[in-house]
């Protein structure tokens, strides 16, 4: 059953408000594959588990059967991993996503995020990938503003939409924290 992917989801989560959600993937395997972490208005954390003794491409369909109802046949989406950074932006509804491999007895958490506003791409301080910050654009500047929960270092990559760019002309940008508390961090962006 699900109840020890539950258990190690819980030794990550709690820092994070959360939602746990069973829920198998795929059809033709009878254990849990896949949790919902997390969903909220603008991202879904997924985790994809891989029981076998081999080393498994991690590829699904973003469509309503994988990512539980979250996605929309309007937007499009940033797909991003935790652990081995990989990323595919501004995939639509129906998209085969690719996002490199899950080693043997693993897993993989998955994020996928509305690309339309800027968010958290990738961060190595929480599995929520970004659950503790709040992103906001106004005025031609990005203000990123959260609590660290742990005492610890870490990196945020900010995405941007399509039509922004920061003063180098990258769609995104990064920055570091260095322990517990609160922080914020703000970066110009211009319009394409």
């Amino acid at each position: 059953g699900g109840s020890e992917e539950l258990k190690f989801l819980r030794l990550f989560c709690p820092a994070v408000k959360t939602a746990l959600h069973n829920r198998g993937a795929f059809e033709d395997m009878s254990y849990v594959c896949t949790v919902d972490i997390e969903v909220n208005d603008s991202y879904h954390t997924l985790c994809f588990f891989n029981y076998s003794n081999e080393s498994v491409n991690l590829t699904f369909k973003l469509d309503n059967k994988t990512c539980g109802g979250y996605v929309d046949h309007s937007c499009k989406y940033d797909v991003s991993t935790y652990f081995s950074k990989e990323c595919v932006r501004f995939a639509g509804y129906d998209d085969i996503i690719r996002v490199g491999k899950i080693e043997p007895r693993s897993a993989e958490v998955v994020k996928i995020a509305k690309s339309d506003k800027p968010h958290v791409l990738f961060s190595d301080t929480h599995l929520s990938m970004g659950g503790e910050v709040i992103v906001r654009l106004n005025d031609g500047e990005v203000a990123v503003f959260g609590e660290n929960p742990f005492n610890c270092r870490g990196r945020y990559l900010i995405a941007l939409p399509e039509n922004c760019v920061c003063d180098d002309g990258k769609n995104e940008f990064s920055f570091g924290v260095n322990g517990q508390g609160s922080f914020s961090y703000k970066k110009r962006v211009h319009r394409r």
